[in-house]
Formats: structure tokens, C-alpha cells, sequence
């Protein structure tokens, strides 16, 4: 396929069977998403968004049944801004909208899933740009605000309770903010800074061009996350991190 000039990102997954999942996702007056599938009458190609929904760098996940799951924010200047959230099952595509987020630009949602294959969601408040995390439930999405400030680029995993760890990047100026490190233990919510950032914010409800990951990774025990702040950079490489231990690892590129 012809991607042209405005590639943004390509994600690649593989199934347990070894058969690619790609997300390819363009920018500027392209921002399109496309999702492409190898199986054995060769590919098959899914338009997620169009040009004109403004939207690129979703996050793409397989559930044990090496379905495809993404989440992704639309809209722009003039535009509902929204986050959204397409999966594939038996019957095909579907796509839900998560009423009352935003998009803030690249990497303002992110998607996990837990070990029963249900989706959990990181994204933004639609009045304040506070973070929120988002679950299914029986009457549509249920949302809960991890944190008041208002936040640019997040990234999201689980740990092995099922837990949440997510990385947010949290402006304090024009010219600074924080990378900040949100967790769920027993009591609720939780919250710690990572490292100061010398960056400018610009267009207060835009990205800053910051991307960060997280991953929880085998050190450690079980339970309560042991928190490093010195920790290693890692990437982040598995379909959605998940793992039986509970130290978060970061990157910010």
C-alpha cells in the first residue's frame, strides 16, 4: 500500500499464530488510521479513521483470541474532540465513543486489557483536561478522574493485580511541567513525580510532542507497586504489558 509523505507511526503486532496486525497511522492533512491484517487470503485493509476525523498515534492491542483493539482520539480545530474506542469480535468492527473526553493531540488516550480481555482506558476530561480512566460497564463507559490537573501525553499498563500504572505529562508553566506517576493500589489513586520537564506547552490545548511509556516489569513483588526513581529506560514491546510482578519502568522520547 501507498502510505505517501505524512507517515506518522506504524505499530506491528503479532498473533499467537505469528499473523501480523498493523496500525499505520498518517498526519497533517492525512491523518487518517488504517488497520491492516495478514491471514491466509493475503491482507485485508480497515479504514478506523478517515482524513477528516483528524486522527493518528492510536494504540493498538490483541486479546488472547488475537482480536484487534484500539483506542484513539479524534477532532480538531472546529471538530468534537473526542476519544474512541474500535474493536474487532466475530461478527466485525464496532466503535463506541467515551462521552465527555478530549483530544489533546497524539498520545491522549491509551488502551490496556485486563486478563479477562476487557478494555481499560486512559484519556482526558472533555471541560478540564484532567486525566481519566475509563472502564465498561453495563449502562456504557464508567469514568473515574485519577487526576485534576490538566494533562498533556500519557501512556498506560497493568500489572499483574490488574492494576493501572499510567505516565502523564502535567504542565505547572508555559515553559515547565512534570512527569508524573499515577497508581492504583488498595485505597484508590495514587500519585508521585517522576522527573521535572524543561518544556514549552505552546497552544495550551495541544501536544507538546513529549511521548512517553510505561511497562511494569519483573522485579519486585506482587501488591503494592515498589516505585524506582532512577528507573531504566525501557520500550515497550508486548501486545499489552502485563505482568505478575509490579515495578513500572519508564521512557519519555
Amino acid at each position: 500500500v501507498a502510505l505517501g509523505a505524512n507517515l506518522a507511526e506504524v505499530r506491528l503486532l503479532l498473533t499467537r499464530d505469528r499473523q501480523p496486525r498493523v496500525l499505520v497511522s498518517t498526519k497533517f492533512e492525512d491523518a487518517a488510521m488504517t488497520f491492516f491484517a495478514r491471514g491466509g487470503d493475503g491482507w485485508e485493509q480497515r479504514r478506523i479513521a478517515q482524513e477528516s476525523d483528524n486522527a493518528f498515534l492510536g494504540r493498538l492491542c490483541l486479546d488472547t483470541g488475537g482480536r484487534s483493539h484500539i483506542a484513539y482520539t479524534v477532532g480538531y480545530d472546529g471538530q468534537t474532540r473526542v476519544c474512541r474506542y474500535a474493536w474487532r469480535d466475530g461478527s466485525g468492527w464496532h466503535v463506541a465513543e467515551l462521552e465527555g473526553t478530549h483530544n489533546r493531540g497524539p498520545r491522549t488516550s491509551d488502551l490496556a486489557l485486563d486478563d479477562g480481555d476487557r478494555p481499560r482506558i486512559a484519556c482526558l476530561a472533555a471541560d478540564t483536561g484532567a486525566l481519566l480512566y475509563a472502564v465498561p460497564g453495563d449502562s456504557g463507559w464508567a469514568t473515574t478522574e485519577v487526576n485534576s490537573n490538566s494533562i498533556h501525553e500519557l501512556a498506560m499498563a497493568l500489572d499483574g493485580g490488574g492494576r493501572a500504572h499510567i505516565l502523564a505529562v502535567e504542565p505547572v508553566a508555559a515553559d515547565a511541567g512534570n512527569l508524573v506517576h499515577l497508581w492504583q493500589d488498595g485505597t484508590g489513586w495514587q500519585r508521585e513525580p517522576v522527573v521535572p520537564l524543561a518544556i514549552w506547552f505552546g497552544n495550551s490545548d495541544w501536544h507538546t510532542e513529549l511521548y512517553p511509556r510505561v511497562a511494569v516489569d519483573a522485579a519486585g513483588g506482587a501488591g503494592v507497586p515498589a516505585r524506582d526513581p532512577g528507573a531504566q529506560v525501557v520500550d515497550q514491546t508486548s501486545p499489552c504489558p502485563r505482568s505478575p510482578r509490579s515495578h513500572p519502568e519508564v521512557a519519555a522520547v
